[in-house]
């Protein structure tokens, strides 16, 4: 969509407003668990936030746009013992750390991919810009990583068939499976679609 919220800055005269949160939930098996017959995984009783200051006190182009916001915390819910990254507590750092330990890792977030150098197209966190580079350097233990972002499905092809962008990056670190999108994406209909896609998980 043109006028997705998720999409990189115009160049000129852009506002930054555009803060990535991730959710990693550390409930061990907890999806894993929803594909034996006859058992269903239990319904979450909270889900646990820790953003590094409220959304409200952090400066207009640090802040998280609310719809992006409510994705992820409506993902959240859906888990039993999640661990929120919100604002500036979405670090490359953060992420690296808590990633081995999860299951399941969600982005919601502003994607670019760079068709001119694939290997820096990138995920906006709440410190900079997380490159493919950064993407090969996570410990990923055959998670399932939702990349709720712009076009972080598209792939340069160079010679050998070779994919070359976000999803190269992530599948190197250990992902067993990627959700991704091919196009620009509307914040309203990916916060409904996203919640829809961890229930039907679940379920």
């Amino acid at each position: 969509y043109d006028d997705c919220e998720r999409g990189p800055p115009a160049q000129k005269g852009a506002s930054n407003d555009d803060l990535c949160c991730a959710a990693l939930p550390g409930a061990c098996g907890h999806l894993h668990d929803c594909g034996r017959a006859g058992e269903h995984a239990a319904l979450p009783q909270q889900a646990l936030c820790r953003p590094q200051l409220p959304n409200e006190r952090l400066p207009r182009e640090r802040r998280l746009p609310g719809l992006v916001r409510d994705e992820v915390l409506g993902v959240a819910a859906l888990f039993e013992q999640p661990t929120v990254l919100l604002d500036a507590a979405a670090t490359l750092d953060a992420l690296t750390r808590q990633a081995p330990h999860s299951d399941v890792i969600h982005f919601a977030c502003h994607g670019v991919f760079r068709a001119d150098s694939p290997m820096f197209s990138s995920l906006r966190l709440g410190d900079g810009w997380m490159t493919v580079r950064d993407a090969y350097a996570l410990a990923l233990n055959d998670s399932l990583v939702t990349l709720s972002a712009c076009e972080t499905g598209v792939n340069a092809v160079a010679p050998g068939d070779e994919l070359l962008g976000l999803t190269r990056g992530f599948f190197a670190a250990g992902a067993a499976s990627l959700v991704v999108s091919l196009w620009r994406v509307d914040d309203t209909a990916t916060a409904e679609l996203m919640q829809a896609f961890y229930r039907g998980l679940r379920d």
